[in-house]
This record gives C-alpha cells, structure tokens and sequence, in this order.
C-alpha cells in the first residue's frame, strides 16, 4: 500500500476470493523451499518452517518462553511487545531477533525456541522473514529430525568451531 503499511497474508485471501488458497499454498512452498535443508543425521530433507521436534508443540508466545530463568521473565514482556509491532507490520524484527540471542545463547535451545515460535505464527510471510532474521543473527543450529549441528549461513554440517562461515569459505 502506499502507505508503506503491510497487508496480512488473510487480508490477500480475501481479496483474492477462490484464487486464495493457491495464493497461500505458493507463500508455504516457497517458504519451506527457502528454509530447507539436508540433515546430514538421516540424509532427508528438512525445512526450518514449524516443524522442529521439540518437547512441545507451541500454541502462543508464553510456550515459546516455558521453562526460561526467573531473569529471563522481563524478556518475555519485551518479546510480546516486540511481536504486536512486527505481526502488525510496524517494524523490522530485528528486537526479537535481540531477545533470541540475549535470552538462548547456546545453539540447541534457540534452534528449539526459534522452531516453536514459528509454529506460533501465522501468517508465512511474517513467520519466514523472522526466521531469516534469526538465522543471519544466529546461522548454528540443529536439524529437528536428528538434532544433527547445521550452519544455515555455511549450508553444511556441523558447526566449525574456531572458525568464522567467511574463515571457512
């Protein structure tokens, strides 16, 4: 718009009438092609896209913050602010981004906490956009399947400790 606002992906469905689901369908796909990858664990293919295994399947922000530290608490507000701005469109996601890495420094639990909180949102423009963000801040991970290391900024196995992706490359 011209306005420089964004449209939610169920504004667009209801413009778009009979054509929405295909609409919606093409943003999955294309979401899920963006965020895959080959667990190098079981050798299939695995997309960073909701469907990490965790211990729980997340159903809103406060799951996404289950179990944290008592002095993780104040974070949580800043995450909830933080995401009423960026779901509506205000803003970078670059605050959530901060909280991630302040709150979940090892590699293990943020992959776990970054695939919950992608199970919470809705909306797959909004969802892959954070993701991205995330993973650029933070590219080490484990695979949900396997929970084999992986650096989404490299796209190899492993986490090649001491070395920076640009030392590596």
């Amino acid at each position: 718009p011209s306005c420089r606002g964004r449209w939610r992906a169920a504004y667009w469905s209801r413009i778009l009438g009979n054509k929405a689901s295909a609409y919606l369908a093409t943003l999955e796909r294309n979401a899920r092609a963006l965020l895959s990858i080959r667990c190098a664990g079981c050798d299939r293919d695995w997309a960073f896209h909701g469907t990490f295994r965790g211990p729980q399947r997340a159903q809103s922000l406060v799951d996404v913050f289950d179990g944290v530290s008592e002095a993780s608490r104040p974070a949580a507000v800043r995450l909830t602010r933080a995401w009423a701005e960026y779901s509506a469109g205000c803003g970078p996601p670059d605050e959530i981004v901060n909280i991630f890495t302040q709150v979940w420094p090892d590699a293990y639990t943020r992959s776990e906490r970054m695939g919950a909180l992608s199970m919470v949102i809705k909306d797959p423009e909004r969802r892959v956009t954070l993701l991205l963000a995330l993973l650029r801040a933070a590219p080490l991970i484990y695979t949900g399947c396997c929970a084999e290391p992986h650096c989404m900024r490299c796209q190899v196995s492993g986490h090649h400790e001491g070395q920076t992706c640009e030392e590596r490359a």
